[in-house]
């Protein structure tokens, strides 16, 4: 892992409220210093945005090799685990954040090419279900699975160029609506 960069260094306005640390979420001691750094820097964590999205286009999954299963499960399964459990361990002191878990459809709709990311999706939303019951009432957990693909160049190279299948809009409209909803409710 790198050394901690504020703003100034990755091209944002400089500002003491920026922090971008590199880290590898599927790798439990790089997830531990990163969580270590944050609550170093600021104090205290209030809110985990736990949101990641990597695939590797398999054959069937019957067919798929192990190291693309583990590549795969281990991103978009361990990694939010990993990042949610530091997440809660830092806030249980405050009695009190946010953990906010994004999904995909994928964990909820098959698709040829996509079982072992749909397999992880699907884990990821009982994870985030299984952390609300648990955490309750201090810590509020939340899911929220994507309604499709933001329009980009990687969806456009997904979707051959169709619209088909893209119903999330501009890549920061969805995270704008989302960042509303959380910053207006309860928990």
């Amino acid at each position: 892992m790198s050394a901690p960069t504020t703003g100034a260094a990755t091209g944002a306005a400089a500002t003491p409220d920026l922090l971008a640390l590199p880290a590898h979420v599927a790798e439990e001691d790089q997830v531990e210093r990163l969580f270590a750094t944050v609550l170093d820097r600021f104090g205290r964590l209030d809110i985990l945005m736990n949101n990641v999205g990597m695939n590797l286009l398999t054959p069937s999954t019957v067919d798929a090799d192990m190291a693309a299963w583990r590549k795969i499960i281990d991103t978009n399964l361990t990694g939010p685990y990993l990042c949610a459990r530091q997440a809660a361990r830092a806030m249980r002191p405050h009695k009190a954040g946010k953990i906010v878990t994004l999904s995909s459809v994928a964990g909820r709709r098959a698709a040829p090419g996509m079982g072992i990311y749909g397999v992880a999706k699907a884990g990821l939303e009982m994870l985030t279900r299984v952390l609300a019951v648990e955490l309750a009432p201090t810590i509020h957990a939340a899911g929220e699975a994507c309604g499709g693909l933001c329009r980009s160049e990687a969806s456009s190279i997904i979707c051959g160029g169709r619209p088909t299948g893209i119903t999330g809009g501009a890549p920061g409209e969805y995270a704008r609506q989302l960042l509303t909803r959380l910053m207006n409710s309860e928990g």
